[in-house]
């Protein structure tokens, strides 16, 4: 855990060429996550498999409601894990838990940001992924009218938003397109 840093944040040029992060989009895409639903990130000292467990796109002024690398508590990471898996484009089925270290890729572009988020294997846990229930998260921006909405605040905390309020300042939070 060291501390409240558990999101380790990596940003990257999409430069269209297939160097850098430019082949982050083809996450879009179920069958390229399907294809590759791990990665490995090696330090200095520790060889880590990571699994995929959100994908989605957001518009460079309004990355910063996503992206966060520190947190007050347990309760706040929950809260970001919970929000990173409700606008992942593909339902990765993946676990992730408020006990786990997550890295987060970011290809950058003038227009959209692409981003990719994994949790590390635990010990113990084989890196392979069954990706057989993996679909489409058709409702990765749709909201229910009985649910509420976490939708991160100016202050870098979340706030429980409800439907309606999502509906209302759905362009405030995230771009919305395929």
């Amino acid at each position: 855990k060291g501390g409240y840093v558990r999101n380790i944040i990596i940003y990257g040029k999409d430069t269209n060429d297939g160097t850098m992060f430019s082949d982050l989009k083809e996450y879009l895409n179920i069958k390229r996550y399907q294809e590759v639903p791990t990665f490995s990130f090696d330090t200095l000292y520790l060889e880590n498999k990571w699994k995929i467990f959100s994908v989605f796109k957001v518009a460079p002024a309004k990355e910063k409601n996503f992206l966060k690398n520190s947190f007050f508590d347990d309760e706040d990471f929950s809260s970001y894990l919970e929000l990173l898996k409700s606008v992942s484009l593909i339902d990765t089925e993946i676990d992730v838990t408020g006990n786990d270290q997550i890295v987060t890729l970011v290809a950058q572009s003038e227009d959209m940001n692409y981003v990719v988020s994994a949790r590390m294997v635990r010990d113990g846990e084989s890196p392979l992924v069954d990706v057989t229930g993996s679909a489409v998260n058709d409702d990765a921006f749709s909201y229910s009218s009985t649910l509420p909405t976490i939708a991160a605040n100016n202050s870098g905390g979340l706030t429980e938003l409800t439907s309606d309020e999502v509906m209302a300042n759905e362009s405030a939070l995230f771009s919305i397109g395929t």
